[in-house]
């Protein structure tokens, strides 16, 4: 099967340059509001849910790397911050402010997509609608669970948004794509998320920032946000030395060559599967990296805005 390691890049550098041009107008609400990132976070997410209730168990099947304890805390914040009530336990809904607030989001990014024109409407529409179909084609992937696409989803803007919102929201769907082929990539190894995530950042490819190579160094990297402490990271080490992914050495731990090939085995598995359901042409795989790339560069922000946004 042809991958196409091409599209992750360029994907990701168009979501980011758009993104750059909606950057100042969120930070801007977030400080009208008295928010936080983490409060706006759990906002979107109880927006995108109505009319059904927010629970922790949706951020955990959508992120399985964090503890209970950690998105409670996060589901709290907005709480605290006057964004959401909780109404059971481990349930909440919007207040009248997270309302506000969540409402106001997409009406500023809506007003801003409209303003930006990268390419001709008729080049970006043939974009958007490539992007769809590829969307479409993951919804209907057999066989896989689609729990990140299927919530990404909840966000659509609908057929009367600016197109270059469009653009956006399905890049965004099929990244979240991307995290449920890796997801059922690793699960097929029998691990915990933090602990293929304590796998992941021991070998140091595929992830980001340095190694970590010691339980400690594993709770300051990652534990701020997932919720582990060196306790946790240090049994994870041990059941993945116990495996032979691992080794250890003066207390600090390396994959082991077992170790590196499962790693790389699982990334193989989440390009198998996130690629699967293409079946655009060779003629659209040219316009699509042809459209994306003329998109990032005429979404480019000149140099004295780039430092400041």
């Amino acid at each position: 099967m042809k991958t196409h390691p091409w599209f992750l890049q360029i994907s990701d550098e168009v979501a980011q340059a758009i993104n750059e041009r909606y950057m100042p107008v969120l930070e801007a609400l977030l400080a009208a509001h008295e928010v936080d990132g983490n409060a706006l976070g759990v906002t979107q997410v109880a927006y995108a849910a109505e009319p059904d209730a927010t629970t922790a168990a949706i951020f955990l099947e959508r992120t399985p790397y964090m503890t209970e304890t950690a998105v409670l805390a996060n589901l709290d914040n907005g709480v605290e911050h006057g964004l959401l009530t909780a109404v059971a336990p481990q349930t909440y809904r919007l207040t009248e402010k997270g309302r506000v607030l969540a409402q106001a989001i997409p009406a500023s990014v809506l007003d801003i997509a409209a303003g930006l024109t990268p390419l001709p409407a008729a080049q970006l529409e043939r974009l958007a609608a490539l992007l769809r179909q590829l969307v479409d084609a993951s919804l209907a992937a057999p066989n896989l669970a689609k729990p990140c696409l299927e919530r990404s989803r909840l966000y659509d803007p609908g057929a009367a948004a600016p197109v270059v919102e469009r653009i956006r929201r399905y890049l965004n769907d099929l990244n979240a794509f991307r995290d449920d082929a890796h997801i059922s990539a690793w699960r097929s190894y029998e691990l915990a998320g933090y602990e293929w995530e304590t796998l992941g950042h021991v070998h140091g490819a595929y992830v980001f920032g340095e190694p970590a190579v010691t339980a400690v160094a594993l709770a300051e990297k990652l534990g701020g946000f997932r919720g582990y402490d060196a306790a946790a990271y240090q049994a994870a080490l041990d059941k993945l030395t116990a495996r032979g992914w691992l080794t250890v050495t003066d207390g600090q731990y390396a994959a082991t060559a077992e170790g590196e090939q499962m790693r790389a085995a699982a990334e193989e598995e989440t390009d198998r599967l996130y690629f699967a359901p293409w079946a655009l042409t060779g003629a659209e795989l040219a316009d699509l990296s042809a459209l994306l790339t003329a998109v990032r560069d005429g979404l480019q922000l000149p140099a004295q805005e780039a430092e400041t946004a």
